[in-house]
């Protein structure tokens, strides 16, 4: 058998990996995978707020989904995913989050919007208008914000979000 090269760097015994470990592991306050899940549907969605307002939305993603898994028909809590989804760019999510927050809730003016704006702005024209139509038929003037009203009535505003 031929002897081992001596500069050769000598073989490093890799550490056995932690079964519970996975690449997509958050990093930050909520590593521990209890964290984001302790306390009740109220606590998850006032902490998901928060995190959201302080700029950490993956924080806020995790607390608006433990929020959801405890209370499956928070309207806030799904159209608080779904903005915090937006902005990660996962456009197909935000969508289906918005529409699962109108299906339990239509009259939750919050999530009409954000669905009606993210339609807007990924193009969706057509199907936009008709969801500020539906605002502004159904909700008082005051309530809706002017770029409802205007794209409502076939406005040709410039193309840009108004988020």
């Amino acid at each position: 058998a031929p002897a081992p090269d001596p500069s050769a760097p000598a073989p490093v015994a890799e550490r056995p990996r932690d079964p519970r470990a996975t690449a997509t592991t958050p990093v930050g306050p909520l590593t521990e995978p209890s964290a984001a899940a302790r306390g009740s549907a109220d606590d998850l969605l006032q902490r998901a707020r928060q995190a959201r307002r302080a700029g950490r939305i993956d924080d806020a993603a995790s607390l608006f989904t433990s929020a959801i898994e405890k209370s499956p028909t928070d309207s806030e809590a799904l159209a608080g995913l779904a903005e915090v989804d937006e902005a990660r760019g996962l456009t197909a999510s935000a969508l289906a989050d918005y529409r699962r927050a109108i299906a339990v809730n239509p009259r939750y003016l919050q999530a009409r919007l954000g669905l009606a704006d993210l339609l807007w702005a990924t193009g969706q024209r057509d199907e936009a208008r008709l969801a500020y139509r539906a605002i502004v038929d159904q909700y008082a003037t005051a309530l809706c914000p002017d770029r409802a009203l205007q794209r409502a009535a076939g406005s040709t505003e410039d193309d840009k979000p108004a988020r």
